[in-house]
C-alpha cells in the first residue's frame, strides 16, 4: 500500500509540473500574440540548429492556427533587422533595397482558416489532395525553390495510439515525398511524428534522401506525449 501510494504521489507531481509548463507556454503565446505554444517549438529548435534564416523561402504544413508561421515569420524579420543594424552605422548605405530581398516568405496550408500573417501566402486546403498539393507546387516554383519545408501536420486523433501512429506516418510521407519535389540543394525537412512501429521504416526513407537526419524535441514540447520531431538537413543529390 505504501509503495502505491508514493507511486500515485509521484504521478501527482509529474502531472502538475508538466500543467505548469503548459500554462507557462499557453500564457507566453497570448502575450506576445504567437497564436499557439507550437510558436515556441520552433523558435526552440532553430535557436539549436539555425535552419530558418534571412530571405529564406518556408512552407509550413498544418499550419493553424499560426504558430509556425509567426514564428517563421518573425525570426526572418529578426534576422534581417539584425543585419540592418550591424550595417548602418559602418556604411552609412540606404539599406532599404537589401531589406526588400531579404525578407523571405513563408507559404502556410491548412483545412481549417488562419488569419494573415506579414509576409505569409496562406492556401487553404486539404494536403492530402493531389490538387492542393499542385497549388502550393505552383507557389514554390514562382519563388525559385524551396529553403525549409515544416511539417506539423496531425490526424484527429482516436485515441488508439496505433491508429493514430500510423496516420502521421501517412501525413508524414506525404511531407517527404513533397520535400523532394520542391526542396533546393541542401534544404531542410522538419516533421512531426508520433512513436510508434513504423518510425524506423519511415526514419530510413528520410535518411536515404538527407545527408543529416535526427530526432529533436524541444522543451516546448509536452514530456509526456509520443510526438517527437525529425529534422533532416541537407538535401541529397539526386
Amino acid at each position: 500500500a505504501g509503495r502505491a501510494t508514493m507511486m500515485a504521489m509521484g504521478r501527482r507531481w509529474m502531472a502538475t509540473r508538466f500543467r505548469r509548463k503548459e500554462d507557462f507556454y499557453t500564457k507566453e503565446a497570448k502575450a506576445i500574440g504567437a497564436r499557439s505554444r507550437a510558436f515556441f517549438k520552433l523558435e526552440q529548435i532553430n535557436d539549436s540548429y539555425k535552419i530558418i534564416r534571412t530571405g529564406m523561402f518556408v512552407v509550413d504544413l498544418g499550419a493553424a492556427p499560426g504558430g509556425w508561421s509567426v514564428a517563421a515569420s518573425q525570426l526572418l524579420r529578426a534576422d534581417e533587422i539584425e543585419s540592418r543594424q550591424r550595417q548602418a552605422p559602418s556604411s552609412g548605405q540606404d539599406v532599404g533595397g537589401e531589406r526588400s530581398r531579404s525578407k523571405g516568405r513563408v507559404i502556410s496550408c491548412d483545412l481549417l482558416d488562419m488569419a494573415g500573417i506579414p509576409g505569409t501566402t496562406f492556401i487553404k486546403g486539404d494536403f492530402t489532395d493531389d490538387q492542393v498539393r499542385a497549388r502550393i507546387l505552383q507557389e514554390c516554383s514562382e519563388g525559385g525553390g524551396v529553403d525549409v519545408v515544416l511539417s506539423d501536420m496531425a490526424p484527429n486523433c482516436c485515441g488508439d495510439a496505433q491508429i493514430d501512429h500510423m496516420r502521421i506516418i501517412e501525413l508524414a510521407r506525404l511531407a517527404h515525398e513533397f520535400s523532394l519535389s520542391c526542396l533546393k540543394p541542401n534544404g531542410s525537412f522538419l516533421v512531426k511524428i508520433f512513436n510508434g512501429k513504423e518510425m524506423p521504416e519511415y526514419l530510413a526513407e528520410v535518411k536515404n534522401t538527407f545527408q543529416n537526419v535526427q530526432f529533436v524535441k524541444p522543451p516546448a514540447s509536452r514530456p509526456v506525449s509520443s510526438e517527437m520531431y525529425i529534422l533532416a538537413r541537407k538535401l541529397k543529390a539526386n
